[in-house]
C-alpha cells in the first residue's frame, strides 16, 4: 500500500515538474519575443526618421551613430534587394533569398513595413542565426539605384538562439538531472525499504522451515505478528497430526497382530511393535519388499501377490512360532492419497496350532485310555455269559467289571474337568481365600482314604491368596490323593502352608515310593503314568494319568509355579508358589 502511494506521488510530482518546466520555457520565450518585437518597432521608428534626414548617400554611414547600445542589427537594402550597408561593419553585398526576398517584393510594392517575423538571418559569426526581423521602407532624398527609397531591416537575435536561453536550458537540464538523481535515490531507498520486509519474511520462512523459529515476545513489525500467528497455526496443525499419528501408532502397537505397510515401489513404510517382535528382526532395515520376502521365505508366492495385487494367506514357521501372513491391498483411488499400496498382516497362530495338536493328541490318548477298561468290561461280560454257575468266576468278573467301570467314570470326569479348564480364558472369578480353611473343609474325606492305607496327614501353617475356591479344592484333592495312593503303609503326608513378603508357599510331601528322575519332566503330561509299580490294586484309587495335568492347569490359571522333588524309594514333594 505504501509503495503504491509513493509511486503515485512520484509520478504526479514528475509530471507536474515537467509541465512547470515547459510552462517556464514557453513563458520565457513568449515574454522575450514580445519584448523583442516591441523594442524593434520602437527603435525602427526612431531610426527611420533619422535616415530620412540624411541628404547624401555618403552620409548614410552615420546611421550607425543613431544606433543605441543594444543588440539590434540594421541592414540596408537597395530597392533591387541588394545589401547596401550593415551595422556589423562587414561588406555583405550578396543576394538575399527565401522569405527575405518576399518581404522586399512587398516593400517595393509601396508597402511601408512588414511586421516582425522570426527568420534565419546570415551572421558574420555563424552561417545563420534565428532573429526577429522588421522590414521597413524609407524614402531618401538621394538615389542609390533608380528608385529613391531604401529598405531597412531591423533584426534582433531571438531568445531561442540567445545565450540566456541556452543558460536557461542548461539550468533546467541540471535541475532535471538533480531531480532524476533525487528520484533515483528515493526509488532506491524505497526499494530497499520494500525489500527489508521481504528479507524479513524470507528469514522467518527459513527459520520456520528449519524448525528454529521462536515467537517473539515483542512485535517489531506486522510480519512478526503474522509469522507468530502462522507458526501458531502450523504448530496446532502439527500437534494435531502428531497426536493422530501417535494415537494410530498406539492403537497399532496395542494389537497382537503384526502390521507392515508398503508403497507401490516396494519400500517399507511402517511396522508396528508386534511385527518386529513376531519376526524377531527390524523389517524396515531389511531393504525393501523383495529382500523382506527373501528373508521370511515364500519369495515367489509373495512377489506374485505383490506384483499382481493378489490377496493371499500363507503360513510361516519362524523362531518356533507358526505365523499366518495375509496381504491386503488398498483401493486404487486411495493409494495416491494415503500412499499405502499393500498391508501385510501377521498373526501368531502358534497356540491355535498347538491347541489343535493337543486336541488331536488328547482324543487319541482318550481313545486309548477308554479302550483298555472297555476291553476288560467286554471280556469279563463274555465270561459271565459263558459261566454263570461258578460263584468265584462270577465274583471275579463282577469285581473287574465294576473296577473298570469306576476307572472309566473317573477318566471321563477328569477329562471333562480338564476340558473345562482349557476353555477358561479371563472369566474365572478370584477372591481372597484361606488355604488352611479350604484344606480343613476337605481333609475329613481325604482322611478316610488315608486311614485305609494307614497314612497320617499332618497340616501346618496358614496364608491367604487371591484364587478360585473350586479350583484350589480340586488341586488339594489331586495332590493329596496321589500322596496317599503312592505312599507306603504307615507312611505320612505333610501339608505345609507358609508365606513371605510377596509369595505364598504350599507344600505336599509324602513318604511314598518316589519318582525316578527321568520321569519328573513328563509327569504333568496328559495320560502319562510312570510305570505299573506306581499303580495300586485298590479299585477306588485306579489312576487316570490326568491328575497332575489338572494340577498344572490350575497353577497356570492362578499364575503360580509348581516344582517337584523326588527320591526314588523315599518320597516326593510338590511345592506350589503363589503370588500375593
Amino acid at each position: 500500500m505504501k509503495n503504491n502511494i509513493f509511486k503515485n506521488i512520484t509520478i504526479i510530482t514528475a509530471i507536474s515538474m515537467l509541465l512547470l518546466t515547459v510552462l517556464i520555457i514557453v513563458s520565457f520565450v513568449l515574454v522575450s519575443t514580445s519584448d523583442s518585437k516591441k523594442e524593434l518597432r520602437t527603435y525602427s521608428e526612431t531610426c527611420n526618421k533619422q535616415i530620412e534626414k540624411i541628404e547624401n548617400k555618403d552620409d548614410l554611414d552615420k546611421f550607425n551613430y543613431y544606433k543605441k547600445e543594444n543588440n539590434i542589427r540594421i541592414t540596408v537594402f537597395t530597392s533591387s534587394g541588394r545589401i547596401y550597408k550593415d551595422t556589423t561593419g562587414i561588406d555583405m553585398l550578396s543576394e538575399i533569398e527565401g522569405n527575405q526576398m518576399e518581404a522586399l517584393v512587398y516593400l517595393v510594392m509601396d508597402e511601408t513595413e512588414i511586421g516582425t517575423n522570426l527568420e534565419l538571418v546570415a551572421s558574420p559569426y555563424t552561417d545563420q542565426n534565428a532573429m526577429h526581423v522588421l522590414y521597413t521602407k524609407v524614402k531618401v532624398p538621394f538615389a542609390v539605384d533608380e528608385n529613391e527609397f531604401l529598405i531597412v531591416r531591423y533584426s534582433i537575435s531571438s531568445i531561442i538562439g540567445s545565450r540566456a536561453f541556452h543558460v536557461l536550458l542548461i539550468t533546467l537540464a541540471g535541475f532535471w538531472l538533480l531531480v532524476i538523481a533525487v528520484l533515483f535515490i528515493l526509488f532506491w531507498y524505497n526499494i530497499q525499504a520494500s525489500m527489508k520486509p521481504l528479507e524479513q519474511v524470507q528469514a522467518i520462512m527459513n527459520d520456520i522451515q528449519a524448525g528454529t523459529y521462536k515467537a517473539s515476545k515483542e512485535t517489531y513489525s506486522v510480519f512478526d505478528s503474522q509469522a507468530d500467528k502462522m507458526v501458531s497455526q502450523i504448530d496446532k496443525i502439527g500437534d494435531l497430526i502428531n497426536n493422530n499419528l501417535l494415537e494410530m501408532e498406539m492403537v497399532l502397537d496395542s494389537i497382537k497382530q503384526g502390521v507392515i505397510t508398503f508403497d507401490k515401489n516396494g519400500s517399507i513404510l511402517y511396522q508396528n511393535k508386534a511385527a518386529k517382535e513376531l519376526l524377531n528382526f527390524d523389517i524396515i532395515k531389511s531393504g525393501g519388499v523383495r529382500k523382506f520376502f527373501d528373508t521370511i521365505g515364500f519369495k515367489e508366492d509373495l512377489n506374485e501377490a505383490f506384483n499382481n495385487r493378489k490377496e493371499s494367506s500363507l503360513e510361516l514357521s519362524i523362531n518356533e512360532k507358526v505365523l499366518k501372513v495375509e496381504n491386503i491391498f488398498t483401493r486404487t483411488d486411495q493409494m495416491d492419497t494415503i500412499g499405502i499400496y499393500m498391508l501385510l498382516v501377521i498373526t501368531d497362530i502358534t497356540e491355535e496350532k498347538n491347541a489343535l495338536k493337543y486336541k488331536n493328541q488328547f482324543f487319541a490318548d482318550a481313545s486309548h485310555e477308554l479302550k483298555t477298561p472297555l476291553t476288560a468290561i467286554t471280556g469279563y461280560s463274555e465270561m459271565l455269559s459263558i459261566s454263570t454257575t461258578n460263584e468265584k468266576v462270577v465274583k471275579k468278573c463282577s469285581d473287574e467289571i465294576n473296577k473298570n467301570a469306576i476307572r472309566m467314570k473317573a477318566l471321563i470326569e477328569e477329562m471333562l474337568q480338564l476340558s473345562k479348564m482349557e476353555n477358561i480364558k479371563t472369566d474365572i472369578e478370584f477372591e481372597q481365600i484361606s488355604l488352611r480353611n479350604i484344606l480343613d473343609s476337605i481333609i475329613e474325606d481325604l482322611s478316610v482314604i488315608a486311614k485305609k492305607k494307614q497314612v497320617d496327614i499332618n497340616i501346618s501353617g496358614e496364608a491367604t491368596i487371591m484364587g478360585n475356591k473350586k479350583l484350589i479344592i480340586m488341586l488339594y484333592k489331586n495332590l493329596i490323593s496321589n500322596a496317599i495312593k503312592y505312599n507306603k503303609e504307615n507312611g505320612s503326608i505333610d501339608v505345609n502352608i507358609s508365606e513371605d513378603s510377596d509369595k505364598v508357599y504350599l507344600s505336599v510331601k509324602d513318604t511314598g515310593i518316589g519318582i525316578a528322575k527321568e520321569h519328573l519332566t513328563k509327569i504333568f503330561e496328559r495320560f502319562y503314568r510312570v510305570e505299573e509299580s506306581r499303580t495300586t490294586n485298590d479299585q477306588v484309587e485306579s489312576s487316570t494319568g490326568l491328575g497332575l495335568s489338572i494340577v498344572q492347569k490350575i497353577c497356570d490359571l492362578h499364575n503360580a509355579k509348581i516344582q517337584v522333588e523326588s527320591i526314588l524309594g523315599e518320597g516326593t514333594e510338590f511345592k506350589i508358589i503363589f503370588n500375593k
